[in-house]
């Protein structure tokens, strides 16, 4: 069984996962993705693009909105996916514990 709509595109970049959530209220749960422009877009099981989206309306910030916050207390130096060091850490944390 094949899925004709997948691999699905769209004209923008995103920052997270997917999640699924039944937009049409039809029993089926639709993929939902957020995009970086601020649109939440819905793709059928088959992979082709709903019409239904939501969009988060645009905000003014300040250029330096980061300001006076706490530092981040996560290690950003390298990635944590696929990542030897993190698996590394992990097996000693559990063989510890």
């Amino acid at each position: 069984m094949g899925f004709s709509g997948w691999p699905a595109f769209h004209q923008s970049t995103v920052h997270s996962s997917p999640l699924l959530y039944d937009i049409d209220k039809d029993g089926v749960r639709e993929i939902a993705l957020a995009t970086y422009n601020g649109e939440v877009l819905f793709f059928r099981v088959s992979g082709y693009i709903m019409s239904d989206k939501l969009e988060v309306p645009r905000r003014k910030v300040l250029k330096n909105w980061y300001v006076g916050l706490n530092p981040d207390p996560v290690d950003r130096s390298h990635p944590d996916v696929h990542d030897d060091q993190l698996i590394q850490e992990a097996t000693i944390a559990n063989s510890v514990s």
